[in-house]
């Protein structure tokens, strides 16, 4: 995790690389680095139990650049995130490990605003053990859901904007033993240990950020939602909400909620919401 915080701030310390005479002024250019490092204990009781406690240590690392030629923009994002929890004279455990790449090309004219895009989801290391499930739980970029899409673009706000893209194709890799057990769809490439499949469907995304009382407040939102049928088992859903109040230029207090539905796992909602005091750094040009 510190090698990782470490990497964010180098990156975040290097200079542009493109020449002042080869900016052209009628192109519009944007680009934000951020990195925190965050932490929290947790004390928990429940019945007649005795009282365990826990801390709770985070990184995230996030980086956006958008380019505006002609009306068209275009935007690489990237973020982020590596979490462990130690209880407290017990052993170090994962709690997070999440990489998203997304590209968006958006274009405008007078009528409409049109969209297309792809994103890529996935982890650095292996996963936790999954309780219930032996043998091989993925590892580097395993499993991995890559989403592309075209439709419209609704902005709204100063820097929000909602993409309702009804061509989706979903592709997803990963092990196995991380199938829910009566999972009916049908791999469209499958291994000794690892499944691909494909669907066809509708996507969702939404993307906020947002800054309130002079850059103290700060609220950033990344989601999507992937529907190929209206039923339990056809619908993806992913949400990470982010409202951080800043203070001593460095520090920030962060409310945190994370929201996962995958039905090929678990017809479980997974959730998580966590209160951090950290630090961060953050460069916008």
């Amino acid at each position: 995790m510190i090698l990782h915080l470490l990497h964010v701030f180098l990156c975040a310390a290097a200079p542009d690389s493109t020449p002042t005479s080869a900016v052209d002024s009628s192109v519009k250019r944007s680009r934000l680095l951020h990195g925190d490092f965050s932490g929290s204990v947790i004390t928990e009781r429940y019945g007649s139990s005795a009282a365990t406690g826990s801390l709770v240590l985070k990184s995230l690392a996030e980086f956006r650049k958008r380019k505006m030629v002609e009306g068209q923009q275009v935007e690489w994002y990237a973020i982020t995130q590596l979490g462990y929890a130690a209880l407290f004279d017990s052993v170090w455990i994962k709690q997070n490990d999440m990489l998203r790449l997304q590209f968006r090309s958006v274009k405008r004219n007078a009528k409409l605003t049109r969209t297309w895009s792809v994103m890529a989801g996935t982890q650095w290391m292996e996963l936790r053990r999954v309780q219930g499930r032996a043998g091989y739980t993925g590892g580097f970029f395993n499993p991995l859901r890559v989403e592309a899409g075209t439709g419209i673009d609704l902005q709204f706000w100063k820097d929000s904007r909602l993409s309702i893209q009804p061509v989706t194709v979903s592709v997803q890799y990963m092990p196995k033993t991380l199938r829910r057990s009566g999972d009916g769809d049908r791999p469209f490439l499958e291994t000794s240990r690892d499944v691909l499949i494909c669907r066809y469907g509708m996507g969702l995304q939404i993307s906020i950020d947002e800054e309130y009382a002079s850059g103290r407040l700060v609220w950033r939102n990344q989601s999507r939602l992937f529907v190929n049928a209206l039923s339990s088992t056809q619908v993806h859903a992913e949400l990470m909400n982010r409202i951080a109040f800043r203070f001593l230029k460095v520090m920030q207090l962060r409310i945190e909620t994370q929201l996962n539905y995958a039905p090929e796992q678990s017809l479980r909602l997974e959730y998580r919401q966590e209160v951090l005091l950290g630090v961060f750094y953050e460069q916008r040009r």
